[in-house]
């Protein structure tokens, strides 16, 4: 009982890490020690699967990484259609169905997720703010910029109550925001929130943060 939950928690802090080969590792163990004989632990076998999958995705591996996502919500499912679990394991699904440019089953995915988050932990919960920001990015690629305007544009009051008017997450939310009115060149619209973006990434992480790359190049566009 005791490894299994360690090896899941490692291959969780491996995964918050980036260290998906780290992660896929800590999972793959913790599997097999679930699994094994006489184990007591196999309620955890959902949870480290889609851990698996989502870290198999995140390295490239997306067809394992599938096939562990779908089993763990197969699981999940059965045990209850409508628990956060089951929310869990869409959101893994979605995010391997981006990575693999299938983009109506990770609009799917998200929006089923988003569903169950709102019905059970509340639209303001963190991971329902997440789901409306996948569901903006999934949009975007399929090149419905209104969609995506508008789902961004839900997020950052969420995000700006959920983590204050100065973090790294509203930042990224306003310069999504502001990209899509770069595009329909509402220029007066998106400057504001560009050099807010901005602000707080120099601010927050630093000017050699990656994701001031994308601010600057979209503020001076909007320029």
């Amino acid at each position: 009982d005791t490894r299994v939950r360690q090896y899941l928690a490692l291959g969780e802090a491996r995964g918050w890490q980036a260290d998906d080969a780290g992660a896929v590792t800590a999972f793959q163990k913790a599997l097999v020690l679930a699994r094994s004989p006489g184990s007591d632990r196999t309620d955890l076998v959902p949870s480290i699967l889609s851990g698996l999958g989502v870290s198999q995705t995140n390295k490239g591996d997306l067809t394992a990484g599938e096939g562990n996502i779908r089993a763990a919500l197969q699981m999940d499912e059965r045990a209850n259609p409508d628990s956060v679990d089951v929310a869990r394991d869409l959101e893994a699904l979605g995010l391997n169905a981006y990575s693999s440019n299938r983009f109506d089953l990770a609009r799917d995915s998200f929006s089923k997720a988003l569903e169950i988050r709102r019905r059970r932990q509340g639209a303001l919960h963190p991971l329902a703010v997440q789901d409306l920001n996948e569901l903006g990015s999934v949009a975007y690629a399929q090149h419905d910029s209104a969609a995506a305007e508008r789902l961004w544009d839900q997020a950052l009051p969420l995000n700006e109550h959920l983590f204050g008017p100065d973090h790294p997450a509203v930042a990224t939310s306003l310069n999504n925001a502001a990209r899509i009115k770069v595009e329909r060149r509402a220029y007066g619209e998106a400057l504001p929130m560009l050099r807010r973006a901005v602000a707080i990434n120099e601010a927050q992480r630093g000017d050699s943060s990656s994701e001031l790359v994308f601010e600057f190049s979209n503020l001076g566009i909007a320029l």
